[in-house]
């Protein structure tokens, strides 16, 4: 778990990014960003992350993440 007050960087600052993936040994590529936030859903794309925007249909978030 990555917190924000603990790293002193939120999103979408990349860095924010860069920590929880460095957390979690993962690559941009291999990583699903997903948010409620368009802005920060770009931010994570611009980071390199996949990144999704859950509008509250779980079914495309099931489908995007490959357990549909």
């Amino acid at each position: 778990m990555v917190l924000s007050g603990e790293i002193g960087v939120v999103k979408p600052d990349k860095r924010a990014f860069d920590v929880a993936m460095d957390a979690l040994g993962a690559s941009a590529k291999d990583t699903l960003f997903i948010d409620d936030t368009q802005g920060n859903v770009d931010a994570a794309r611009a980071a390199g992350l996949r990144g999704y925007l859950y509008d509250g249909n779980l079914a495309e978030l099931r489908a995007e993440c490959g357990l549909a």
